[in-house]
């Protein structure tokens, strides 16, 4: 009888102890998953800017460029494992920086066919 308790409390104990490790995250994998979602959609604008031909090959050049920049960037601040709150501040500006360069490429007056004629 004294062992069934004992067995049925370390099965209990277990149960929890597992269910509170899948459901915990560290608190900083929404700093991270934000920064590679913005990451990603950023991408995604350009790409989509390049198919629609609102983006010429230079300004697609630069805004890759750009995307590497802040990648690089990023794994440079995650080498110790750890994105702080000034990392994460730095990381959200030049995302930042880079939206806003995304918007102004695709809503000036340059497209990628300008001058040519398509029928």
């Amino acid at each position: 009888m004294k062992m069934t308790i004992t067995l049925l409390t370390i099965a209990i104990l277990g149960i929890f102890t597992i269910s509170a490790q899948a459901s915990h995250k560290s608190p900083d994998s929404n700093r991270y998953d934000r920064i590679d979602q913005r990451i990603a959609n950023q991408h995604y604008r350009i790409r989509d800017g390049i198919g629609s031909g609102e983006l010429t090959r230079r300004e697609a050049r630069h805004l890759r460029h750009q995307q590497r920049y802040i990648i690089r960037l990023k794994f440079h601040f995650m080498n110790d494992g750890y994105l702080d709150r000034y990392e994460f501040r730095e990381l959200r500006g030049e995302l930042d920086r880079a939206s806003e360069r995304i918007y102004r490429l695709k809503h000036n007056n340059r497209t990628r066919y300008a001058g040519r004629y398509y029928y």
